[in-house]
């Protein structure tokens, strides 16, 4: 019970430092998305199963706050959790340049899932006319890709020794 209280206090950390803070530093209205790099982090570090009961969650709680179409969030971060943990067996963990790399991939696929679905929907959107935001949304999950990373691997490496 103290581990689920822990998880969820960064957790909580992670999504107030996304929505309270990472605004101020935005281009072209486009911040980093700490809860999809934090998803994509535990589908790394957890597995499949884990990474998409996280992602779904951490999706939710985005969804909660976002006030925009409820539940795309939680649907796509389950799948990156999922995919992700998937792939997660197949590499070796401690590799500094995997997590940039997933986040680069996992970026873009949310940038393609979300055209689509704009477009599902009937919204005038031209995704090449907004390749500066796709740009944007890259470079900042570049930069905090590995961080996040790093903070949620010592995190999760400190709970699994206190097991």
């Amino acid at each position: 019970m103290k581990t689920l209280g822990w998880i969820s206090l960064l957790t909580l950390l992670v999504y107030a430092i996304q929505t309270a803070l990472l605004p101020l530093f935005s281009i072209y209205g486009v911040s980093a998305d700490l809860m999809l790099l934090y998803t994509t982090s535990v589908g790394l570090l957890r597995g499949k199963r884990v990474g998409a009961l996280a992602g779904f969650s951490f999706g939710l709680l985005e969804d909660l706050g976002s006030g925009g179409f409820f539940g795309i969030h939680a649907f796509f971060n389950l799948l990156v959790g999922y995919v992700i943990g998937r792939f997660s067996g197949n590499v070796f963990e401690d590799r500094a340049f995997l997590p940039v790399i997933a986040s680069v991939v996992v970026t873009a696929m949310n940038y393609v899932v979300m055209s689509i679905f704009m477009a599902l929907l009937g919204y005038t959107f031209h995704p090449l006319m907004h390749l500066h935001v796709l740009i944007a949304m890259l470079v900042f999950q570049l930069v905090f890709s590995y961080p996040v990373h790093y903070t949620t691997r010592c995190f999760d490496r400190r709970i699994v020794s206190k097991k």
